[in-house]
């Protein structure tokens, strides 16, 4: 009786070994990967010179990097979420616009249900499609003679 239970517990002894090595590579390599991410490559806030910098652009060990100096910034840098860089979504500049029957809306998903974001000064009205600010973020306009920049 004892053999049996020796055979039952030796598979299961070499299968938990097997297991908790093959957990430690998968925790070994993810060290690596977590730590070698852009993301988490330097600092997204440094001090140089006395000043505080928040990362601007560029790979942050990067001599090329582009710092906000953010020295007397009230706000603690630390909190800002980070994306993808300054300048890396290009802006709508004087955008071009088509009257509300236009069929060229209908082919590129643009209809009455279309969420906007709308912007008028007296009788010069805009709507600003949301489905193309999700991927520019910022238009520069012009309306009723007024600059305005409309971001999503």
């Amino acid at each position: 009786m004892v053999n049996q239970d020796k055979r039952r517990f030796l598979p299961q002894t070499h299968t938990a070994r097997a297991l908790a090595a093959l957990l430690l590579i998968v925790i070994a390599v993810l060290a690596v990967v977590i730590k070698e991410t852009p993301r988490q490559v330097g600092r997204r806030t440094l001090l140089r010179d006395g000043k505080q910098l928040l990362w601007a652009r560029g790979h942050p060990e990067s001599p090329d990097a582009e710092w906000f100096d953010v020295t007397n910034s009230k706000i603690d840098p630390n909190t800002f979420q980070f994306g993808i860089g300054k300048d890396s979504i290009r802006a709508i500049d004087h955008p071009t616009f088509l009257e509300a029957d236009d069929p060229r809306l209908r082919e590129w998903g643009i209809d009455d249900q279309t969420l906007v974001i709308g912007y008028a000064v007296g009788d010069d009205a805009r709507a600003y499609p949301l489905r193309i600010l999700d991927r520019h973020e910022l238009v520069n306009d012009v309306v009723g003679g007024r600059p305005v920049t409309v971001g999503w």
